[in-house]
Order: structure tokens, then C-alpha cells, then sequence
């Protein structure tokens, strides 16, 4: 599944997806290196494979060109394509209505995409490192308040206020 984490295996998802054996026929290949997106729902950009398996049809599956990947490392695109300036790049060529929003084909084959230069990219990417270390920081200081938030409900629902806090 493609996710904000990137593509993700289904054993690896929180929530489990039904999916009868007999309906992969239609399914599509996703390799490492590929970016993965369902065009239909694309708020948070393209999804990044390191992994080989397969993804509903409802995804479309991108592979760059051989000429870019021996230029340009996969990362800083995988960082650029869920960039809050790329998503509004998807958003301004999306049509339809909220929940059926669209990308056709051939608007999104026309988006320009920025490609700096290879000093840049390398400091592109080992900022993006250093931001995702912190955002995993803070999520791991911010568990024991969840659970204490969860705790604080929990007592305020059942009326047992006893607990130390």
C-alpha cells in the first residue's frame, strides 16, 4: 500500500486489508526504485517502493528514466514528490469534485519538475535526513503523552480517577 512512509507490505500495515486471492489478476508490478500514487488520492504525494510486490490497480506505478536515475539519486525525488510544493502542483491539475478529484494523464505528464543541481540535491537530501530524525524524535517523546492522554480518558470514562498521574 502506498503510504506517507512509502510503499508499504501488507503484513506491515496497521489496519488489514481484505483482498479475495483470486482478484490480483489485474494487479500491478511495483519494483524498489518505483514511486507509487493513486491519482485519485494524492494528498501526500508519491509513495517510494523498496520493495518488490504488488498494488491494486487503482495505483499508478512510475519508474524514472534510465537517464535521470544514472544522474540523479531516487532519493531527493522521493523527497521532492511529497513536497507541499509538488502536491500543489498535483492539486492545481486535479479536476472533479473533493472526493472524486482527478489527475488526467497528460497534465501530469506535463509537470515540470525542478531538478537542481547534484551539490544541491546531496543537501537537499541530508536536510530531509536530519528533519526526518527529528520528526522521529519527537514522536517517540510525544508516546508516553498519548498514553497519558489515553490514561486521563480512560478515567474519565470508567469514573476511576484513583490513578497516579
Amino acid at each position: 500500500s502506498a503510504t506517507m512512509d512509502g510503499v508499504l507490505l501488507r503484513e506491515e500495515m496497521s489496519t488489514d486489508v481484505w483482498n479475495p486471492q483470486d482478484s490480483t489478476q489485474s494487479y500491478k508490478l511495483v519494483e524498489p526504485g518505483d514511486f507509487v500514487i493513486n491519482l485519485r488520492s494524492f494528498q501526500h504525494g508519491f509513495s517510494y517502493s523498496e520493495v518488490r510486490g504488488k498494488v491494486s490497480p487503482a495505483y499508478t506505478v512510475f519508474r524514472l528514466r534510465h537517464e535521470l536515475l544514472s544522474k540523479y539519486p531516487s532519493s531527493y525525488f522521493s523527497y521532492l514528490f511529497q513536497s507541499k510544493q509538488f502536491i500543489g502542483q498535483l492539486e492545481a491539475i486535479s479536476v472533479g469534485i473533493r472526493q472524486g478529484r482527478n489527475i488526467p494523464y497528460e497534465d501530469f505528464a506535463n509537470l515540470l519538475i525542478p531538478i537542481p543541481n547534484t551539490d544541491l540535491q546531496i543537501e537537499i537530501e541530508k536536510q530531509q535526513l536530519r528533519n526526518s530524525a527529528r520528526v522521529a524524535l519527537l514522536m517517540k517523546s510525544a508516546a508516553p503523552l498519548t498514553e497519558l492522554r489515553q490514561s486521563l480518558i480512560t478515567s474519565v470514562v470508567t469514573g476511576n480517577s484513583t490513578q497516579n498521574i
